[in-house]
């Protein structure tokens, strides 16, 4: 192919391209000229193990910074006496190691008279958000956490102290609260900070949290990259820079990081849902865990984790409750529930699983972020003090955990069909399931198979021996349980045909209104063909299900001249539980040749306008070079 063909294939594909998706474009608030950051970031490195925090401190300096934004980092350093906040400064020779970037007087706000402050006190660090806020005001927040991690247990040591999770989520109530909002981002610069139990402590405080399910290597986040993106575009969402912030991260682990690596953003807003979805989870799975122990416990033990056992990854998690052929079709119906929810909660994820880790390390199942099933004793007993643990997750989690066996079950439910409607065709259309014993209480999950697999159609519970399924059409699958006090002592999955008629309403409509007119009706499906008359544009027809077809089924509404058995309109149609209505637009033979031609003329019309420019340009290009 010819450049000037190659050209002009290129700009008809272009164009039709521009003509059939609307062209790309920010929002106002991605644009906002006049927006302001305020940056603080809360290096803790008086430990034992000090981190590079001057390569990181060099790092921020060599960005360019946008009027307005301001960088404040509060460095705590091994030994006494040292604190200090400085304020980031660009430096024209970053080639030199030397920090250039002067330290501030906080008036004692921050750092008392010994300068030696204690980064593992919640007080610290909301001194240091207040302060920052209020010296240097700006429309937008973010804050980094910078230094050791230890997941759930917490982060930024100071000494032998450490900053636990319930004590960063009380300084970040409190700092919020003076700020009368929430913080746009909280970035983790250390281990494993991707968790659901750090998540639980910050909803509410900051919008996005931006961090790693696994360890961060030495030289953390990639500053200068990062403050570099928010220089050229000062006015981007949190969103936006959130989701560059990942994007950083891992292409610079692509190229410098001996390690597999993760980076993900979540929408804190979107969080609460999760924790729902988790909640009814876990209690679900609380109550089988006595007859399906084992199946829980697989799940839990080979989903994902990193360098500490039973800090496993949350999607995984999922993925691994739904795929376990042993577990109750409720837990696996949840856990899809769940994983869906967590999914939307996540605005950016990204992931480098290096071939030959130093560590030996692969993230080839990381979703984003970890969560612990805790022992319940020694040496967890601190867990109990986080807020996730004040949900039915900790239970589930512990029980999920320990090494026993599966206990047995009691007899299930026996079935009673009936014919309870007025058809008397002496086909079931409900059935009663009946246990052996009493029990507390009886539960059926319904579910229907479709074309797209099986469907939940209800839930229904009873506190009698026996509850009734009826008003559910086709072939079904009834997840029975019985539970005593809470767990359940049996399961049983069911498989029923339940028989009854879908109602469909045709309607011929010509010009928006219902015609008059006489027409032929033919109703295709899979191994289903019928053929009836439309009386004044009007046809009900019923349909068996699941005999003629199953709920879900596809079928083909064709209206037909009675002449000639031409097709004047067609319609797709999917067989519904309830009854249906369908409208079929049709043409007239004789509106056919005239109206039908025009429409598909101007349908292709703007075709034929870009392949007439297209033509135009390469015989002008033809031109051109012949000359």
């Amino acid at each position: 192919m010819t450049w000037a063909r190659r050209t002009i294939v290129s700009f008809v594909l272009f164009s039709i391209t521009v003509g059939l998706f609307p062209i790309a474009g920010g929002s106002a608030d991605s644009f906002r000229a006049d927006t302001t950051w305020t940056v603080m970031i809360y290096m803790a490195d008086d430990t034992s193990s000090p981190l590079p925090w001057e390569d990181n401190i060099n790092s921020m300096e060599a960005a360019t910074q946008a009027p307005g934004t301001s960088i404040l980092a509060l460095v705590d350093l091994p030994g006494i006496g040292n604190s200090q906040i400085l304020k980031i400064t660009h430096d024209p020779n970053p080639q030199t190691a030397t920090i250039v970037s002067p330290a501030i007087d906080d008036g004692g706000a921050v750092i008392p008279s010994d300068h030696e402050v204690n980064m593992a006190s919640a007080a610290t660090l909301q001194a240091f958000i207040t302060f920052a806020v209020e010296r240097y005001p700006a429309a937008r927040t973010m804050l980094v956490l910078w230094g050791h991690g230890d997941g759930w247990r917490g982060l930024c040591p100071d000494g032998s102290d450490i900053l636990t999770l319930p004590e960063l989520g009380s300084a970040l109530a409190s700092a919020t609260a003076a700020m009368g909002r929430g913080l746009d981002i909280v970035a983790v610069d250390s281990c494993a900070g991707a968790t659901f139990e750090m998540i639980y402590e910050l909803s509410g405080h900051s919008d996005f949290l931006v961090a790693s399910e696994n360890n961060v290597p030495s030289q953390g986040l990639p500053y200068t990259r990062i403050m570099n993106g928010l220089a050229a575009e000062t006015g981007q969402s949190a969103e936006r820079f959130s989701s560059e912030i990942v994007r950083d991260y891992i292409e610079s682990a692509w190229t410098g990081s001996p390690y597999s690596t993760t980076m993900v953003a979540f929408n804190l807003s979107s969080m609460q849902l999760v924790f729902d979805h988790l909640s009814t989870l876990a209690s679900t799975g609380s109550k089988y865990e006595r007859i399906f122990h084992s199946a829980l416990n697989d799940a839990l033990a080979s989903a994902e984790h990193y360098d500490t056992e039973w800090y496993v990854d949350f999607g995984d998690f999922m993925d691994e409750l739904q795929g376990q052929d042993q577990m109750p079709l409720e837990i696996r119906t949840l856990a899809i529930e769940t994983a869906l929810a967590y999914d939307a909660s996540i605005a950016s994820f990204a992931k480098f699983d290096n071939p030959d880790p130093a560590d030996g390390i692969h993230v080839v199942h990381a979703s984003g972020a970890v969560i612990y099933a805790p022992s319940g004793g020694f040496p967890d007993v601190p867990y109990e003090a986080l807020g996730i643990a004040g949900t039915p997750w900790y239970d589930f989690a512990v029980a999920s955990r320990r090494t026993v066996f599966t206990s047995d079950r009691v007899l299930g439910p026996t079935l009673s069909y009936a014919d309870s409607s007025t058809d008397n065709d002496d086909l079931s259309d409900s059935v009663e399931l009946i246990w052996p014993a009493s029990h507390s209480s009886v539960e059926a999950w319904v579910f229907r198979l479709e074309p797209g697999g099986y469907v939940l159609c209800e839930r229904v519970a009873s506190t009698a021996q026996s509850l009734g399924v009826s008003g559910y059409l086709g072939h079904l699958l009834i997840a029975a349980s019985a539970s005593d006090d809470g767990v359940a002592v049996s399961y049983d999955e069911l498989i029923v045909t339940l028989y009854g008629t879908g109602g469909i309403t045709i309607l011929v409509m010509r010009d928006g209104r219902l015609s008059q007119s006489a027409y032929d009706v033919r109703v295709t499906g899979e191994n289903y063909v019928r053929s009836s008359a439309a009386s004044n544009g009007i046809l009900r027809m019923n349909i068996s299900i699941p005999t003629d077809l199953g709920i879900g089924d596809m079928i083909i509404v064709e209206i037909l001249d009675p002449g000639s058995d031409t097709v004047l309109g067609t319609m797709y149609v999917v067989v519904q539980p309830i009854d249906t209505t369908v409208e079929v637009e049709v043409f007239s033979q004789e509106g056919t040749g005239s109206g039908f031609i025009l429409l598909a003329f101007f349908s292709i019309l703007p075709g034929l306008l870009i392949l007439l420019f297209a033509a135009m340009m390469y015989w002008d290009l033809v031109k051109k070079k012949s000359e």
